[in-house]
């Protein structure tokens, strides 16, 4: 796995698909990092939280389609929703 260089989540670094296998996104978080800190509270609401968790895939249903070949507008599309989550 080679690291992609860049990452649209700051904080963490992303890692692209070795040729041959399927596709799948990656990010390692330093441990105790804030990115790590805030990833590991939104699993937490949308564990504690059915109703937020419909809505996240619902969103995320609709933005895959929405940006099909835009990982960055997808990823920047869901962020404040996201932030929104974890503040509550």
């Amino acid at each position: 796995m080679s690291t992609s260089g860049t990452s649209a989540v700051e904080g963490c670094e992303a890692f692209r698909v070795p040729p041959g296998e399927s596709r799948h996104h990656l990010y390692v978080s330093p441990s105790g990092s804030e990115e790590l800190r805030a990833q590991l509270a939104f699993r937490d609401r949308l564990r504690g939280d059915i109703t937020l968790a419909i809505d996240y895939e619902a969103l995320k249903r609709t933005l895959a389609t929405k940006f099909r070949d835009d990982r960055d507008g997808y990823t920047e599309a869901k962020t404040e929703f996201i932030r929104a989550a974890i503040k509550s």
